[in-house]
């Protein structure tokens, strides 16, 4: 139960930003939407008359959730360095880190909480906002073909890599070291592995990048928020 009050709190703190994001990302994401849906009602291959024959090699297959997917990755990036800084920066700015941690309750059911709270923001505004407006897409009748599955899959990677922003802006909040000398690495390396996944090919690749950066940043986050002097 104390755990519970513990995530309604994180989620009551939390909500006014997740709630701005999922709401942002529908209108943005539903115009952009919208307007590709337009155009490519018009879409035609190349050098083709009205009823011929499509060969497969003379296909090119525009996604129509192209730019939608960059409004993600930017949205998803964005609400992660807004959560760690309304959950992590901001108590040391205001000093109320002393009340948040010296209860009765162990200091990691605190950091599980804002855990939870963040994981939960960022399935319900952009990751479900992004499987509704995918669906949409898949069963809009207009479209000469759907967006394939894995369309799907990857933009929940981008939706991870805002995970990662999250974690390296809250270690570094977590961090004894100033902000101006060595305090920053965390997020330093968190932007690394954003870049990495977005600039080398390959759906391996960028899960592969994930992974790194869960598995540096999450158990330093565990160790640095339990030893932390507040």
């Amino acid at each position: 139960m104390k755990f519970l009050a513990l995530l309604k709190k994180e989620l009551r703190e939390s909500a006014p930003w997740i709630a701005g994001a999922a709401v942002l990302f529908v209108l943005v994401g539903g115009v952009l939407l919208y307007d590709r849906i337009i155009d490519m009602r018009h879409y035609r291959p190349w050098g083709l008359d009205p009823g011929s024959s499509v060969p497969a090699y003379s296909l090119i297959e525009p996604s129509p959730l192209d730019d939608v997917a960059s409004v993600l990755l930017v949205l998803s990036l964005a609400l992660g360095l807004v959560l760690a800084g309304r959950q992590f920066w901001m108590p040391t700015f205001l000093r109320t880190w002393a009340f948040a941690v010296h209860r009765s309750v162990p200091r990691l059911w605190v950091l599980l909480a804002k855990l939870a709270a963040a994981a939960i923001g960022f399935v319900l505004a952009p990751g479900a906002v992004w499987t509704l407006l995918f669906l949409f897409a898949s069963k809009t009748a207009s479209l000469p073909y759907p967006p394939r599955p894995r369309v799907l899959a990857e933009g929940w990677l981008f939706v991870t890599l805002g995970l990662i922003a999250y974690l390296g802006t809250a270690l570094s909040a977590c961090r004894a070291a100033r902000w101006y000398t060595t305090g920053t690495f965390p997020l330093a390396f968190a932007a690394g592995v954003v870049l990495l996944a977005i600039a080398l090919p390959g759906t391996a690749v960028t899960c592969a990048s994930l992974a790194v950066g869960l598995a540096v940043l999450l158990p330093q986050l565990v160790v640095r928020f339990g030893a932390k002097e507040f």
